[in-house]
């Protein structure tokens, strides 16, 4: 007998209070069809004034996206302070619902009811305590563990898998260059450890998000990464839930056997 599971995707908040509380304001009202919520990392500013505020705005992102009281999973970004983990922490310790996955490069599984989900964190720390100017990066090594089967579970990464086509989930406005940063130049900036995991391990779903620009897109990377609808079930999901920061996010609707996921639907939302 196929079931469904509904999973609210949010990340890439950036510091955008007023976008992330009309998404909040908007899963209020469907709570109980709700299983998870997932927050895929960019809580911070690219700039603010001072490190105190960057440790308040955090700290409320969080505790406002806690307070829905809905299993909450959390990982860290590429722009996350260095007390991050402790902010988290703390929450996770005030509301039993929100759970702090922090450890870079280790596999976090969190198990509902019918299926798994498999989250890593992002890159972590990008400034230190005296620098409230952050500042993201491509490179991120993802090395996993020992491959095994993965048909039963949603794979979450901060980062996108790398992709082959203009239109793909990770193309960006930019090129990372060694010695010289980012540069205004478009490429696809995924990671092949990301989409040989999805292929080895033959995971039939897998949401990211860091790459505002190609936020909202969905392909199938096993059928020449066509563009995927919103509301249609399909066999194999690769998406960018979209960033908050512009005024996007996404439910994934996850369907699954007993052994293994039968397909998925997703609808990305704009708020603002």
């Amino acid at each position: 007998m196929e079931t469904a599971t509904n999973i609210a995707v949010i990340g890439d908040i950036h510091g955008h209070i007023p976008n992330l509380e009309l998404a909040i304001e908007d899963l209020s009202n469907e709570k109980n069809n709700l299983d998870a919520i997932v927050l895929t990392g960019d809580y911070s500013p690219n700039h603010i004034d001072s490190f105190d505020n960057l440790i308040r705005l955090n700290y409320h992102t969080l505790v406002s996206v806690a307070e829905l009281g809905i299993p909450t999973l959390c990982i860290p970004g590429s722009h996350e302070p260095p007390v991050f983990n402790k902010l988290s922490t703390l929450v996770a310790e005030k509301y039993n619902n929100f759970n702090a996955l922090l450890e870079t490069n280790k596999k976090h599984i969190y198990k509902l009811e019918d299926i798994e989900l498999e989250l890593y964190a992002g890159s972590g720390v990008q400034s230190g305590d005296s620098r409230p100017h952050l500042s993201g990066s491509f490179p991120t090594n993802y090395e996993f563990e020992e491959l095994t089967q993965g048909s039963k579970r949603v794979l979450f990464t901060h980062d996108p898998p790398k992709g082959e086509v203009e239109h793909g989930i990770d193309r960006s406005d930019f090129t990372f260059v060694p010695g010289l940063g980012l540069i205004r130049k478009p490429s696809n900036c995924g990671h092949k450890s990301i989409r040989s995991k999805i292929f080895d391990e033959d995971i039939r779903v897998s949401i990211n998000g860091h790459i505002h620009e190609a936020g909202g897109r969905a392909v199938d990377l096993r059928n020449d990464e066509t563009l995927l609808e919103q509301n249609y079930k399909h066999d194999r999901l690769n998406l960018n839930a979209g960033a908050i920061l512009n005024g996007l996010y996404s439910v994934v609707e996850v369907f699954s056997e007993p052994e293994e996921i039968t397909g998925a639907k997703f609808k990305v939302r704009k708020v603002a």
